[in-house]
């Protein structure tokens, strides 16, 4: 979907979240250049744990808080000053990520 028929879609359908894909650091190729790191909100991005933890993402995006949703992958950063947060979850469907909505809220809100 481009980023016209983003848009046409959010006038349709307003209260639906629409995700703007803001990076993508390991293609050099501009069509898929920012497609990998989504901004769901100013200042709020959404992105795997290969994106977390690539320094030329977080340098670039000025990342200051991260919220990482996974029981293993160590917070590289925290000794370059950036903030996280661990929620232990492993990716599956029967995980309880609804738990963790206040605490990942109250984070992301104390970034700001």
């Amino acid at each position: 979907m481009d980023r016209q028929q983003l848009e046409e879609y959010a006038l349709v359908y307003p209260q639906q979240l629409v995700f703007e894909a803001v990076f993508d650091p390991l293609s050099d190729d501009e069509p898929r250049r920012y497609s990998r790191v989504s901004r769901i909100a100013h200042n709020v991005y959404l992105s795997c744990a290969e994106f977390a933890v690539n320094p030329r993402v977080v340098t670039e995006l000025g990342v200051t808080h991260i919220v990482n949703a996974t029981p293993d992958i160590p917070n590289l950063f925290e000794n370059a000053g950036v903030e996280y947060l661990r929620v232990p979850i492993h990716d599956s469907h029967d995980a309880d990520i609804m738990a963790h909505f206040a605490t990942v809220c109250a984070f992301i809100t104390s970034a700001h």
